[in-house]
């Protein structure tokens, strides 16, 4: 039996505020503390504690038809 499954793609954009707690060990090389932080989310020691969704945008919808056999 063939069968049709309707699939849709699209961009999503979404700005958001998150707020996150880091706790590292780590040598002391500056006082600028976006440094630790930068270097953290490169390294992913992030834990996001609250987020706030600030703006959610679904643009260049397509519908796509698969089919597959039962």
């Amino acid at each position: 039996m063939r069968n049709t499954l309707e699939v849709q793609t699209g961009d999503v954009f979404i700005e958001a505020t998150v707020k996150v707690r880091i706790h590292r060990n780590v040598t002391l090389y500056t006082e600028d503390s976006e440094e630790y932080l930068l270097e953290a989310m490169y390294d992913g020691d992030i834990e996001v504690i609250e987020t706030k969704v600030d703006r959610f945008e679904v643009t260049d919808v397509e519908v796509e038809t698969d089919y597959y056999e039962d």
